[in-house]
């Protein structure tokens, strides 16, 4: 019964079961297997007694006459609570207060602090402000974007001039055959400045935007994606 009960993750009933058959006192002839199961009982016991979850409800303001209970049982202030695994609620009730309520998922071997904060009615209470986060990223990646306008601009720059260069040889639409490594630098330069603008565009606009939202290290992450392809780029932010 103490197994299927610990099983069904009721605890605190297990460990009253594993304490009876660990108390039990067996005759001097008993047999063998019942001072087996009942050294079983004794180790099951100990391992279970450390998975046993307590929750412990602290009060804020209320005054001396706040009353609270745990799963509508009364409990004290500041004291730890043994519960099973799941979800438990805390109460609380104090005269001029509006009754509170807090509900948490509790995991074994857990032992946390549910925080009732009694605010007067009217009352609107005030957030924490978040700390904002470093301005690092967004600097990293916007110095990144600004390099390849710039890059982009110098690359385009230079397939101007050797366009240029290819033109002042060509009469009408025919140009010379000796041109045609040029005319292929030209291609190339040509690209990369399309890309290194794109990029360096994409990049700017996300380095702008981690500027102002400040993503902070270690925090809930806002998510930042890029999308850059030949005929497109992107960027979405999520909050």
């Amino acid at each position: 019964m103490a197994r299927s009960k610990r099983a069904l993750g009721e605890l605190i009933e297990a460990r009253r079961l594993s304490e009876k058959v660990v108390s039990e006192e067996l005759a001097a002839d008993a047999s063998p297997k019942w001072i087996s199961a009942q050294e079983e009982a004794k180790a099951e016991l100990a391992a279970l007694v450390k998975k046993i979850p307590h929750v412990r409800v602290v009060v804020v303001g209320g005054g001396t006459s706040a009353s609270i209970d745990l799963d509508g049982a009364i409990v004290t202030a500041g004291s730890d609570t043994e519960v099973d695994p799941g979800k438990h609620t805390a109460h609380g009730s104090s005269p001029g207060y509006p009754p509170i309520a807090k509900t948490i998922q509790v995991e074994e071997g857990q032992s946390p602090t549910i925080e009732l904060r009694f605010v007067s009615a009217g009352v609107t209470p005030v957030a924490a402000a978040k700390p904002k986060g470093s301005l690092l990223p967004g600097g990293i990646v916007l110095g990144a974007g600004l390099a390849g306008l710039a890059a982009g601009a110098a690359t385009g720059g230079s397939a101007l001039v050797l366009a240029g260069q290819i033109k002042e040889g060509c009469v009408g639409n025919q140009c010379r055959r000796s041109d045609q490594g040029k005319a292929d630098d030209t291609k190339r330069l040509a690209l990369a400045s399309t890309v290194s603008l794109i990029a360096g565009g994409v990049l700017s606009a996300t380095g702008t935007v981690l500027l102002i939202v400040r993503p902070r290290i270690g925090s809930d992450p806002k998510t930042v994606a890029i999308d850059i392809g030949p005929l497109k780029a992107g960027i979405t932010v999520g909050f």
